[in-house]
């Protein structure tokens, strides 16, 4: 832009540092905005990044993997593979992949040849992941030998040679610390809960002899590599069609079990962009605030031959600078705030989707860049009306202190309003968008978008029958004249306000709804007195699992029976979902009851058929009746759909079977959790303590413990959220306050007249509360109504398109009206002080 800095200067700049405090509050509700914005981000950008797949660490990224959709398969697989490849330069590495448990700290364990893994640079560029001399020091000798993270060995004061004690199930095994993991810049660096052993050991070690989870592909580095690669992978996947293998890349990996969470993460993020939204409205009419208190000067300006085309450009360069200070204020406080955020992120998504170990989030210049220009073009858009507006002024505005339209015509008729709720509630029908066969809910985003806007404009036709109902005195007439023809800045706040208490109540809406249906559905399914488990929580990563030697001496004289699970990853339509083989108690009428979504005929899960999960029959749009393929390492397996239960422990979908299933077709008759029937006098406390002492590697736990524990990972799932709706109610309060003092200042002239015939600064103070409390309570009624059509839409809408759950709908009355209370009692309240203060300083006009 030509501008002439001079002009800049002594316009804009002059009266910042005379009146530092709106630029600065400018600025701030622009850095709250973006900070929010970015931490969110970088927080969801953490949890991606954090998933890294742990052979990565040792070899760093292979050409191509191969693996079964059922998980674990035969270790002689790799010859059918050498032998359908031929001559062709390739080099396979059998992994198999494992858990166990460490002092209660989940590892990691990844089983591979260990002296082709030393030998490993001979055909990449990478160093090797274990040093050429840990392997030689006492021969090839992997008997009991584990090599660990660097991280990890710190972390645990823990050195070469000392003895490192792992628990699976309810044995425990003992190995010698052998050497530490080499970390290296060719690859990533190692998780500190990686544990590397020989493969044979660890097939030993998980009593999984001779099966393998996936084989690694490597082709040497040269000017053949992507031909001979591209060969390869047409003759594996060739092969793959008849053996029913999966062959895919690193990438392909990663993105398949990161899209799992993506849903939570975009959600996350299109809710972080609330503050912006609201701080929008707020910068619109503190700019227009600012254009109206320099009429004079605009107008001076302009007498002086000034184009109106850099009138314009001086005011949006105003908005601009705001912008781009508040943006880059933002990104700071955002990455500061982005530290607490990543826990609260990483946290549900280990507990619901995968395993990642990230316990900070890392700056992106990437996502700085992008918030920087997500704040700059906020505060462009918000500052180009009130530009427009000033390019309008014209010379003979000199005297003049006021503005005819006093705000954007915009705002100025609710028919705007209900023509845009009209098309928002149209949105709100539009199917999900589905992207690589990902389900967005694009028109449930539009329809909020455009309800949001349309109630905040709407809700302004309330000014009339609101003010009737402020009482009969001087300072509340004089209100009354300010609502006649209400101006554009107070159709701007009361937008603002609808759109801070409308989302924010919508959320304690949808809330209240999950934590209603969970309550409900725990008291359903939760019917036992004892829960036992091989690991702590839902991890999905996890395949600890209970041996039947141990499992089935929890059975006795003071138990009465017990339901039995076993869990296990497999790809069903190139997506993860869990396969739940169920066996329900038969020694009591106690066992465990599902709440239906559609009831089978028979609540008895009979061979050949399933009952599969509400977010399952979403998500690939199935129905009872469906047959399905599911595949085991004997082959697919046909299963008929016989009922749909809801599950909201995870959303990626389950396939429930009878327990059978897994015995005839995994050959695994060990189980992943257990629920115990207590007999009546038994008490659950001291039996856990029996079981727990006999078995100290397994988790238990009562009744109510588990039933607050389940609550617990509720509340932290929505941790974010509470924080986001206290940002945006935050911004609101704020911007209500910049709001009085322009509509004050705009009728400085006024308030002038009325101190001179003898009104006093508390009559003007209350009339300003009075002003902002009407402002208040038609936003608050306009954000309840607001609310209740967000509620309707996230529950029903969004929220079934995005993870498949149906929820109970719950308005939480209580909280609604406190933030009602709450809301006119700050409103109230900041609006006194920004009378009384312009009270003072008019009185100081009126003196000179």
């Amino acid at each position: 832009m030509n501008l002439n800095l001079n002009i800049l200067k002594t316009v804009i700049l002059r009266k910042w540092i005379q009146s530092p405090l709106l630029p600065i509050v400018l600025v701030f509700i622009i850095a709250v905005g973006v900070a929010t914005f970015f931490s969110v981000r970088l927080a969801n950008k953490s949890a991606v990044s954090g998933f890294k797949l742990f052979t990565e660490s040792l070899t760093g990224e292979s050409d191509f993997t191969i693996r079964s959709p059922s998980g674990l398969f035969n270790e002689e697989t790799i010859i059918e593979i050498s032998k359908a490849t031929g001559h062709l330069p390739v080099y396979f590495y059998p992994i198999i992949e494992t858990s166990a448990l460490h002092e209660g700290q989940l590892i990691k364990i990844v089983g591979i040849d260990l002296v082709s893994l030393a030998n490993f640079p001979s055909i990449s560029s990478s160093s090797p992941s274990i040093a050429i001399d840990d392997i030689n020091d006492e021969g090839i000798n992997f008997e009991k030998s584990v090599f660990l993270a660097e991280d990890f060995l710190n972390k645990n004061n823990l050195s070469r040679g000392e003895q490192l004690k792992l628990n699976q199930g309810s044995s425990s095994h003992t190995y010698k610390i052998k050497g530490s993991i080499v970390n290296s810049p060719f690859r990533p660096t190692a998780p500190s809960n990686l544990i590397l052993m020989d493969i044979r050991e660890c097939q030993n070690f998980g009593s999984l002899k001779g099966k393998i989870t996936s084989i690694q592909g490597f082709v040497p580095e040269g000017g053949l590599k992507e031909r001979v690669l591209n060969q390869t992978r047409s003759i594996l996947t060739e092969w793959a069609k008849s053996s029913e293998f999966i062959i895919e890349s690193a990438e392909d990996q990663k993105k398949a079990t990161t899209e799992m969470s993506s849903a939570f993460r975009l959600n996350l993020t299109i809710l972080s962009c609330l503050a912006l939204m609201v701080g929008t409205f707020f910068i619109l009419q503190s700019m227009e605030a600012s254009i109206i208190r320099r009429r004079g000067e605009i107008a001076i300006l302009r007498s002086l031959g000034i184009p109106p085309s850099n009138i314009f450009k001086i005011w949006l360069t105003e908005s601009l600078m705001i912008g781009f200070m508040g943006s880059l204020l933002g990104v700071i406080i955002g990455f500061v705030l982005a530290q607490a955020v990543v826990r609260a992120v990483v946290g549900t998504v280990n507990q619901l989707y995968y395993e990642i170990t990230s316990s900070g989030a890392s700056m992106d210049w990437g996502e700085a860049s992008l918030a920087i220009a997500f704040g700059i073009i906020v505060s462009l858009v918000a500052g180009y009306l009130p530009s427009r507006e000033a390019a309008k002024v014209e010379p003979a505005s000199a005297a003049k202190s006021g503005s005819k339209e006093g705000g954007s015509l915009l705002f100025l008729t609710p028919r705007v309003g209900l023509l845009l709720l009209a098309i928002g509630y149209a949105f709100a029908f539009i199917p999900p968008l589905t992207i690589e066969g990902k389900p967005i809910a694009l028109g449930g985003y539009l329809s909020a978008l455009f309800i949001v806007t349309g109630w905040g404009i709407f809700s302004t036709m309330l000014f009339p029958i609101v003010t009737k109902m402020l009482p009969k005195n001087p300072s509340s007439i004089y209100t009354k004249s300010q609502f006649r023809n209400p101006k554009g800045r107070h159709r701007l706040a009361v937008a603002a306000l609808v759109a801070a208490f409308g989302m924010s109540s919508a959320m304690g809406i949808l809330i209240a709804s999950f934590d209603k249906t969970l309550n409900s559905w725990i008291s359903q399914v939760l019917r036992a007195d004892v829960y036992i488990a091989a690991s702590k929580g839902n991890n999905s990563d996890t395949d600890l699992y209970i041996p039947p030697d141990t499992w089935s001496q929890f059975l006795d004289k003071e138990t009465e029976g017990m339901d039995l699970l076993r869990q296990r990853r497999i790809t069903f339509k190139n997506k993860k979902v869990w396969l739940a083989g169920t066996e329900r108690n038969t020694s009591s009428d106690r066992k465990l009851q599902l709440s239906w979504i559609n009831k089978p005929e028979k609540e008895i899960l009979a061979e050949g058929d399933t009952w599969i999960s509400e977010p399952m029959m979403r998500k690939f749009s199935l129905s009872t009746g469906n047959i399905i393929s599911i595949p085991t390492p004997v082959g697919y397996q046909n299963l008929t759909i016989t009922g749909v239960y809801a599950d909201y422990s995870n959303e990626t979908g389950t396939v429930m079977v009878n327990r059978r299933f897994m015995k005839d077709f995994y050959n695994d008759n060990s189980i992943s959790n257990a629920a115990i029937y207590l007999n009546p006098q038994t008490n659950p406390d001291e039996w856990v303590n029996k079981i727990q002492k006999k078995f100290p590697n397994i988790f238990i736990r009562t009744n109510k413990k588990l039933r607050n524990e389940s609550l617990e990972i509720f509340e932290q799932t929505f941790s974010v959220t509470y924080a986001l709706e206290s940002i945006a109610i935050l911004i609101a309060v704020i911007g209500l306050g910049l709001t009085m003092t322009g509509l004050l200042l705009e009728r400085k002239n006024e308030l002038i007249n009325l101190r001179q015939i003898g009104t006093t600064r508390s009559q003007i103070a209350k009339s300003a509360m009075l002003e902002g409390l009407t402002l208040s309570i038609v936003g608050s009624i306009g954000g309840i109504a607001l609310s209740l059509s967000l509620g309707w839409l996230l529950i029903h809408k969004i929220n079934v398109q995005s993870f498949g759950w149906t929820l109970t709908p719950s308005v939480p009355t209580l909280s609604i009206f406190s933030l009602f209370a709450l809301m006119l009692t700050i409103s109230s309240a900041v609006s006194w002080l920004v009378g009384k203060k312009n009270a003072i300083l008019d009185f100081e006009l009126t003196s000179k």
